[in-house]
């Protein structure tokens, strides 16, 4: 039944199933699932955004964890179960080498942001 919802709001709105948030003095986190076209075989996408209470769009709030999943109902237990685990643990951490103000979340397994990650890789 989500899963069909999702096709459904596919061809409503670019953004797929977007939901949560909370109030300014009780943010809660946000979350986005959609069908992942970018290889041969359709996945379902899982955003998993950053704590926002503030009435502003949700993907206009950082992502603290996105994964892919396979297109059936395991994959879609599976999405909400780390989902679940993400907001949980609250293992979101932040980049320590971005400029003061910034807080880009670190890369799963890393230590820095994808952009910090990349200039060290290319000594930019």
């Amino acid at each position: 039944m989500i899963l069909q919802r999702l096709v459904d709001i596919e061809l409503e709105d670019a953004h797929g199933l977007l939901f949560g948030g909370g109030t300014p003095e009780e943010p809660k986190y946000g979350f986005g699932l959609d069908r992942d076209r970018s290889d041969d075989a359709v996945k379902l996408h899982l955003v998993v955004k950053a704590a926002f209470g503030d009435p502003v769009h949700i993907t206009t709030i950082p992502t603290i964890f996105e994964s892919t999943y396979p297109w059936t109902v395991g994959g879609l237990v599976a999405a909400i179960r780390e989902a679940r685990a993400v907001v949980a643990t609250n293992r979101v951490q932040y980049c320590t080498e971005c400029p003061v103000g910034v807080a880009m979340p670190v890369v799963v397994g890393m230590h820095t942001c994808m952009c910090c990650t990349m200039k060290g890789a290319f000594q930019i």
